[in-house]
């Protein structure tokens, strides 16, 4: 996902930056100022607080419509002891099960293994049983797949077709509408047309239940249970409790429980729309009275987009031709397939009738069951079970049953929750410089596992300190002086070594050089160069992007510098590597995709390119 804003300027003047262009292209994308005022007025603005006037503000490819809605795809973790909340793995749990996405799938597999184990506890394993079982099921599940799916199809199809209506008329016939108003508007139809979309697809589900529902009456259809009754032959009289319609029971009782999660859960989803929906309604009635479009408060929105009657027209025909599916379309399908069910019955009936099927418990049987017994997880155990794999997958070490305050806990408690709640978008402020070095690595490492698990995930990092820049060999943001700018480590030294830079290197990436007729000396080198200016003496200054520990990568070599790797304990990048020469008189910085260990011997080498001030 992604946040993007282009020439954006917005409502309230009094916003800083004032013109924003910006964008997460990135795994990771940081922004630094060192002002923290400006720093928290950006985070507002990611946040979606402030109304766009012009330009545009993008999330996860859709306009920005307000606060709230930005709140559904954006999160800010920072650094707050009074945000811990302990035990975190009951509140983890708890966010998991919130998520709806999840205790919907969480609630069918509970469904799925339960039903599973009773239906199996009344087949004693017989071969032939559990074949009519899964057959009868297969058939049953095509029918309910098949018919939601064209369903949704459909319902997608004509949602696409208003969403096109609306937004060519709202563009053609109210164009002098200011624009941040017509993305709120957007959206509230969009969401009206959407949970219309919803109430069919509810109303279809209950018609479908209906459906699945009359698969338990099947008992008349067939007479073997009868005949077996009456029969004078008392082993065939024994035989009638295996001869009615259990097994079937079983597999539909199932699919009808799935359905009703899959209904409570378009439920849930009208509802949250409802209460969005009149949020939306609110904030255009505001925003067009404020503009003076209006004079009061309309009830009815369509009163001025009078192009919505169409609309209303085109979804009214539609209603009329899904109605006649859900009664009709729907009935003559699940008569069909009846007499197939009664079919696949009959003729296991047969089998017993014939007496070649033994129904007797085995010890195999004994432990099958006790196996399925043992799959049926809660929601609460899957979430915990869910949590635990989530967790190993992202090499993340979370000590749960610590009681003592720990920021690190705390931030990968909230990164989990983030995740639960389906936010791909993950503002970080200022929290890398209240964490150690090894820390803000291993959250760099949580991160990128997290992003090879889903590459939808895009994290921001606002800090003050450029040291703490994620990827130093990208691009990053610069808030200076209301006016916020896209630009590489070199050119930041370059453009602040006075006011910023120097006081990051002290005497790092500094060489001592001496000027000797048309020669220069730096390290015993004599080097010439036309296009750096030398004084008497002084120093030259090193870009750590430009130097390089492989002598093929570089060019035009002025000098090599031999010594060893030390820890670097500046830079939150890993791949800024900290050197220091074997006489101990150079000590630099520079970056390398290559791992090296502390200690270890290597050169450095130095090209005209990489020297960026002469002082």
């Amino acid at each position: 996902m992604s946040l993007k804003l282009k020439k954006a300027t917005f409502i309230n003047k009094k916003v800083v930056p004032n013109e924003v262009t910006f964008e997460t292209e990135d795994i990771f994308t940081s922004v630094i100022s060192n002002n923290s005022e400006d720093l928290k007025s950006f985070k507002t603005i990611l946040t979606g607080k402030y109304l766009v006037k012009s330009g545009y503000f993008k999330i996860d490819g859709y306009d920005k419509v307000n606060k709230d809605w930005t709140k559904q795809h954006v999160d800010v973790i920072s650094m707050s002891k009074n945000l811990r909340k302990w035990p975190e793995k009951f509140w983890l749990s708890t966010y998991l099960l919130l998520n709806k996405e999840f205790y919907n799938n969480a609630k069918i597999n509970y469904l799925n293994d339960k039903y599973d184990y009773l239906s199996y506890s009344t087949s004693y394993n017989i071969t032939e049983d559990l074949n009519m079982r899964k057959k009868v099921e297969k058939m049953i599940l095509t029918f309910i797949n098949s018919s939601i799916e064209i369903e949704e199809q459909w319902l997608q199809d004509f949602l696409n077709q208003q969403i096109n209506f609306n937004n060519k008329n709202l563009e053609e016939k109210n164009e002098t509408l200011e624009e941040h108003i017509k993305i709120i508007v957007k959206d509230y139809y969009f969401l009206i047309d959407k949970t219309l979309n919803y109430e069919l697809l509810e109303t279809f589900l209950q018609s479908l239940w209906d459906k699945v529902y009359n698969f338990m009456e099947l008992t008349s259809l067939c007479k073997c249970e009868y005949i077996a009754k009456k029969s004078k032959d008392k082993s065939t009289k024994k035989l009638a409790k295996h001869l009615n319609f259990n097994q079937v029971n079983y597999v539909v009782r199932k699919q009808l429980k799935i359905i009703d999660v899959k209904i409570s859960h378009i439920r849930n989803k009208i509802l949250k729309n409802k209460n969005i929906i009149l949020s939306l309604k609110k904030q255009i009635n505001f925003e067009m009275i404020k503009l003076n479009k209006i004079n009061k408060k309309l009830k009815n929105l369509d009163v001025y987009f009078g192009w919505r009657q169409a609309s209303n027209d085109q979804r009214s025909e539609f209603v009329i031709k899904q109605e006649k599916m859900f009664f009709d379309g729907l009935t003559d399908e699940s008569t069909t397939l009846r007499g197939k069910i009664v079919e696949v019955i009959h003729g296991f009936h047969k089998q017993i009738l014939k007496k070649d099927i033994s129904y007797k418990k085995t010890s195999l049987f004994k432990t099958e069951l006790k196996a399925l017994k043992s799959k049926i997880n809660t929601m609460s155990e899957q979430s915990k079970n869910y949590i635990n794999d989530l967790c190993e997958k992202l090499d993340l070490k979370l000590d749960l049953f610590s009681i003592k305050w720990n920021g690190v806990i705390n931030i990968w408690y909230l990164i989990l929750k983030s995740i639960f709640l389906k936010k791909y978008n993950l503002i970080f402020y200022k929290v890398l410089e209240k964490l150690s070095l090894n820390e803000t690595r291993e959250l760099f490492h949580v991160l990128n596992n997290l992003y090879k698990l889903d590459n939808n995930y895009k994290f921001i990092f606002l800090d003050t300190q450029i040291q703490n820049v994620a990827c130093l060999n990208k691009e990053f943001y610069l808030i200076n002086k209301s006016k916020i700018l896209k630009l590489s480590f070199s050119d930041f030294i370059k453009n602040n070594w006075n006011s910023h830079a120097s006081e990051i290197f002290y005497n790092n990436n500094k060489i001592q050089y001496e000027r000797v007729k048309d020669k220069v000396i730096i390290l015993n080198n004599k080097i010439k160069s036309n296009s750096l200016s030398f004084n008497a003496k002084g120093y030259i200054i090193l870009d750590p992007l430009k130097l390089s520990s492989s002598k093929k990568e570089t060019k035009n070599n002025l000098f090599e510098i031999k010594g060893y790797i030390k820890d670097n304990k500046l830079f939150s990048d890993e791949k800024v590597k900290y050197f220091v020469s074997d006489d101990k008189q150079v000590k630099l910085y520079f970056y390398s995709d290559l791992n090296y260990k502390a200690k270890q011997k290597i050169s450095v080498y130095v090209t005209e390119d990489a020297i960026f001030k002469v002082i």
